[in-house]
């Protein structure tokens, strides 16, 4: 009799414990969910902006390569303009440090891009303009239109 009671209160006991729910309170979801929205929120964020980030990066890399020179092609298209002109070591150097001051500039006011072809010409008329003579500058208008297709 005494073993029968014993299974019978096992048996009680487990249905009850398999059966029952517990009522969830407030406390236990606030712990449960401590922060975790948050979390998510700003890590969905920061997903964003790196996913951005190498978007922007990989079209600006792309621009640079369809639109840009490297700076080795600019060394030699550089050089060859010099040749061309027949520009003395004066007019290069201030060409040169106008150049880079007016590239810096335009980068700055200009992150994740890469200058074009048209803006390169622009920039570099406004620069010559100012260093060659007349019959120089002539020259370098017609330089610029006879390899404005292997740009």
């Amino acid at each position: 009799m005494k073993s029968i009671k014993s299974i019978f209160a096992i048996g009680f006991t487990a249905l009850l414990v398999s059966c029952s729910t517990t009522k969830e309170t407030t406390a236990t979801k606030t712990a449960q969910n401590r922060g975790r929205s948050n979390v998510e929120t700003t890590t969905n964020t920061d997903k964003m902006k790196v996913v951005d980030s190498r978007t922007v990066s990989s079209k600006a890399s792309a621009t640079a390569s369809a639109n840009g020179m490297s700076d080795m092609d600019e060394k030699a298209n550089f050089n060859q303009m010099y040749t061309d002109l027949d520009m003395n070591p004066q007019q290069i150097a201030r060409f040169e440090k106008d150049w880079k001051n007016s590239t810096d500039s335009w980068k700055r006011a200009n992150r994740n891009k890469t200058m074009n072809n048209y803006e390169r010409i622009e920039t570099q008329d406004r620069i010559l303009k100012n260093i060659l003579d007349d019959s120089q500058f002539e020259s370098y208008q017609q330089w610029v239109r006879d390899h404005a297709g292997g740009k």
